[in-house]
């Protein structure tokens, strides 16, 4: 996920620095709807998974606090790992997302899109 998404931003970074012709505006438009949707909704699993994880570090820890096995805090070590690594890949995809609403505002907000295609578009 995060070498496509890497490719999808170089893409538009490439195709909302040329002129394009009306049609091909709107078909990058609909493909960039798309393809943020796919994305948000990657980014709203990784957050699911990781406050999941999150979670279980918080009752792992009171276990372990409490217990006081070896086992428990392996597998307490081994739960703060894959959190750290979640957590990296989650804001990888957030900054992901937050760039891609930059490329939409200025396909959108900036009058990159004659008035026609706004509205083939729905975004009038």
């Amino acid at each position: 996920m995060r070498e496509r998404l890497q490719e999808f931003l170089d893409h538009m970074e490439m195709v909302t620095s040329k002129e394009l012709s009306d049609n091909e505006r709107e078909a990058v438009f609909n493909d960039f709807m798309k393809q943020i949707q796919f994305f948000q909704n990657e980014r709203l699993i990784h957050l699911i998974v990781t406050v999941t994880f999150a979670i279980i570090a918080i009752f792992t820890t009171l276990a372990n606090y409490i217990l006081q096995s070896i086992c428990v805090f392996v597998f307490l070590l081994a739960i703060y790992i894959l959190l750290l690594f979640y957590i990296r890949h989650y804001f990888f995809l957030e900054r992901g997302v937050q760039k891609l609403y930059l490329y939409y505002d200025k396909l959108v907000k900036n009058t990159y899109y004659s008035d026609d295609v706004k509205k083939k578009c729905s975004l009038v």
